[in-house]
């Protein structure tokens, strides 16, 4: 659940959509009122919702503001925490069970909204049950607060509906998307005369969706100034969107073709995360180096800013001097990734149960949303393990790395028992997970391992060795 600190340069655009929604948010009825944004995936439903949040005029009509966004798998307390953290300023608090949590953190987030007028922003809603688990803890007190929510799905967006009828946010015009992919493209510099015609016809190539004029820019930027280059993509784009509907993975797909192979597999990488994390960079970065995609810290930040100058990588939050220090990806690319991995057999990506007969990868995440995460990981780890023994090959003797992700309670011995297993294992992230203690012994099978991060109690245990084997 990022909080709204994304995409920290420029937007271009939306601006007559942008004044419309103010309206909707500072006028109109006194009661609680949900202004639904519906639109195609890359269409620019959370760029002009972001646009709307930080206008100075609603910064200056609402007592406080939130910012959370849901995904396809959301846990409830988390999203509760995330919204009630946003709303008083307080710190998550991290590990605690959900029981007590939905119910509690419904209440206390209830209590903290009673007598404020607030703006709330749910961001990429997916599913009607998502608001269900959420509306109750939005209070009405004639005050003339209000929620966004942006969604995909007009369903969605009747079902969240109040007073408000759903807002379909229309295509860029042309003349914004051109003006959108030049300033992408040169930023302040202004885009040459003798360029202008070109990017004009690439501009109507890429049929108003935000996205896929960003996917572009960052393909045409790599030799901006080369008329030839610019048609040699207007040529791609041809070939590559065609009729079809699914631009913005067709242009991902130009993106990653165009892309150093040295980059592809760091891209591929990010589907180890789950939908809209917010992913620190050191960990990022030290999770490449383990896997041996690069050398060094050094050459690991450029790395991930040629990723960032390609516009497959979104900045999300910056340290003061300027640093990146959280990343994250668009969903399209994010689906991009899983799709990808799958058809190279390069990573699997886990978010409930599956038949490990289909496993083949080397490299597998776990991502669930609910409080079983530990009971359903070791489950598949178990599946796994037996599969193994009935066809007499281990599932573990070419498994390279294991993440999990979202929050969870105390992991057992048994867990990593089978962990230790993986005897060419270089990554081990199980962070999410709480154990009462470890030992070195723990890993003294693994003689690979590279990197792992895990909780043990109330810190965060990190074991590291040098890349020992290059050619894994």
């Amino acid at each position: 659940m990022a909080q709204n600190d994304i995409n920290d340069d420029e937007t271009v655009g939306f601006e007559n959509e942008e004044e419309k929604i103010i309206q909707y948010l500072i006028r109109g009825t006194n009661e609680l009122d949900v202004v639904p944004i519906v639109g195609m995936g890359g269409q620019g439903k959370t760029t002009i919702a972001k646009k709307v949040y930080d206008n100075k005029r609603v910064l200056y009509h609402f007592d406080v503001q939130a910012w959370c966004s849901i995904s396809q798998t959301y846990n409830q307390s988390e999203l509760l925490q995330e919204i009630f953290s946003r709303v008083t300023g307080s710190k998550n608090k991290g590990y605690q069970d959900d029981d007590v949590l939905v119910d509690a953190l419904a209440d206390k987030l209830r209590k903290s909204l009673m007598r404020k007028r607030y703006l709330i922003v749910l961001d990429d809603m997916w599913d009607g049950m998502a608001w269900d688990d959420l509306r109750f803890s939005f209070p009405d007190v004639g005050n003339r607060s209000r929620i966004i929510v942006t969604t995909r799905l007009e369903e969605v967006a009747k079902q969240v509906k109040y007073h408000t009828d759903p807002y379909s946010l229309p295509f860029l015009p042309l003349d914004e998307s051109c003006k959108l992919l030049q300033y992408k493209v040169f930023q302040q510099e202004g885009c040459p005369p003798e360029l202008r015609d070109v990017s004009l016809e690439i501009a109507e190539k890429c049929k108003g969706l935000p996205l896929v004029i960003i996917l572009v820019a960052g393909i045409i930027k790599r030799n901006k100034m080369e008329a030839s280059w610019w048609h040699k993509i207007k040529k791609s784009l041809l070939s590559y969107l065609g009729e079809s509907d699914g631009y913005s993975l067709t242009t991902m797909q130009l993106s990653y073709d165009n892309l150093p192979d040295y980059l592809k597999p760091c891209l591929l990488y990010m589907g180890m995360f789950s939908e809209d994390a917010r992913i620190p960079v050191s960990k990022l970065l030290s999770l490449w180096i383990a896997e041996c995609f690069v050398q060094n810290i050094e050459c690991a930040e450029d790395y991930l800013m040629d990723l960032i100058s390609s516009n497959v990588v979104m900045v999300s939050k910056r340290e003061y001097d300027g640093k990146v220090k959280y990343c994250q990806v668009h969903d399209v690319v994010l689906h991009f990734c899983l799709e990808k991995s799958r058809e190279e057999k390069f990573m699997l990506a886990v978010k409930g149960d599956f038949q490990p007969s289909d496993w083949k990868e080397n490299r597998v995440s776990f991502s669930f949303s609910n409080r079983n995460l530990i009971h359903q990981c070791s489950k598949l780890i178990s599946k796994f393990a037996s599969l193994g023994s009935k066809t007499r090959t281990p599932f573990c003797q070419d498994l390279i790395s294991l993440i999990t992700t979202n929050q969870g309670g105390f992991s057992d011995w048994n867990f990593f028992r089978k962990v230790s297993e993986t005897r060419i294992l270089k990554v081990l992230d199980l962070s999410s997970h709480r154990v009462p203690s470890l030992s070195s012994g723990t890993f003294q099978r693994l003689i690979h391992l590279s990197t792992s991060q895990f909780i043990q109690k109330s810190s965060i245990f990190i074991h590291d060795h040098i890349c020992l084997n290059q050619k894994l």
